[in-house]
């Protein structure tokens, strides 16, 4: 008996010293994003951050098509931003040349709404029109920039241009969309990807030089862009310059749409409302094996998350996390 305990004794202590020493070892360091603005015009460094660069749109946390199926760019007339402040009055504010879909709305039922406020996360000014959210099903943050403003790298990675991307319509082309796949353990997935969208530099362009007006250690103080596909590049570094490219259709003003997309099994994907369907990888490196869902790089830092068990829509906090299954987690530096 007493050597049956002294045994059971010096197990436990084995146990919880290989336990107490799995929780002392070090994990991953999260990602973390770069801010890839310096600037909202060409040539200056304003030192931007996440938390002051004026913001034209923000990620919808609400992408649904008429309440009923997950759209990224659908319509069902309301925008959740990251805060869970909800815009759903009003006809629509419609830019895009949409006056239906792709609106902004007001947060409150009133003829001229107050300005939208984010702070202290975002500067939030709107689309000329600070009192309207902007825009519905939108899956990126639409950042303040100038023609041929300076873009830069959010990570370490690999240049890629990818010829479709989760969620766009037309081809990827048509926006001048640019990826950088993160550096990443070869056996693994990386965790997310990243996209620039309606840049002036694109693949297949003549090579210009662009100047960056503040390199960063590492950084080169002229870069000739478009970058070459599969080049790699450092965070902070100079990578593109901003515009206004897209389909015929559309009339944009010159911007930077950012966008960060989730890697995930598909297992971990909702497929009630469509998410699972939706988000299947199809950007020619990650491949149809994971899902790419687009997710805020800001977060959510609304109300604690809780699904309704019949409809699967949110009771309260997230509804794109009761769309999708995927959790918005804030990545910025």
């Amino acid at each position: 008996m007493h050597v049956s305990m002294r045994s059971m004794l010096l197990q436990v202590t084995w146990l919880c010293g290989v336990l107490c020493l799995a929780q002392e070892l070090p994990t991953p360091a999260p990602v973390q994003l770069t801010f890839p603005l310096k600037a909202s015009v060409p040539d200056q460094d304003q030192h931007l951050t996440s938390a002051t660069a004026m913001v034209n749109s923000v990620f919808d946390h609400s992408m649904l098509d008429a309440s009923t199926h997950y759209v990224i760019y659908g319509c069902d007339k309301v925008v959740v931003a990251f805060t869970g402040t909800t815009a759903l009055y009003g006809p629509g504010y419609p830019i895009l040349g949409a006056a239906y879909c792709n609106a902004g709305y007001k947060v409150q039922n009133v003829q001229f709404p107050p300005p939208i406020n984010l702070a202290p996360d975002m500067n939030y000014s709107g689309w000329g029109s600070p009192g309207y959210l902007f825009y519905d099903g939108h899956p990126g943050i639409d950042y303040v920039a100038a023609m041929d403003t300076q873009v830069y790298a959010a990570v370490n990675g690999t240049v890629h241009y990818p010829t479709r991307i989760v969620g766009l319509g037309y081809p990827a082309s048509a926006y001048h969309v640019m990826e950088i796949v993160p550096d990443h353990a070869p056996a693994l997935p990386p965790p997310y990807v990243i996209y620039y969208l309606h840049l002036d530099t694109y693949i297949g362009q003549q090579k210009i030089p662009a100047t960056d007006p503040d390199p960063l250690p590492g950084c080169a103080a002229t870069v000739y862009l478009p970058l070459d596909e599969g080049t790699q590049v450092q965070a902070g570094c100079l990578v593109a310059l901003s515009g206004k490219t897209a389909p015929p259709i559309f009339h944009y003003a010159p911007h930077l749409h950012f966008e960060v997309h989730k890697l995930v099994p598909g297992s971990q994907v909702f497929s009630r409302f469509g998410a699972r369907t939706a988000d299947v990888c199809i950007d020619g490196i990650v491949g149809p094996t994971y899902d790419c869902v687009p997710v805020d790089p800001y977060g959510w830092t609304g109300d604690a998350t809780k699904c309704d068990p019949l409809t699967g829509l949110a009771d309260t906090g997230d509804p794109y996390y009761c769309l999708t299954g995927v959790t918005s987690t804030a990545l910025w530096k």
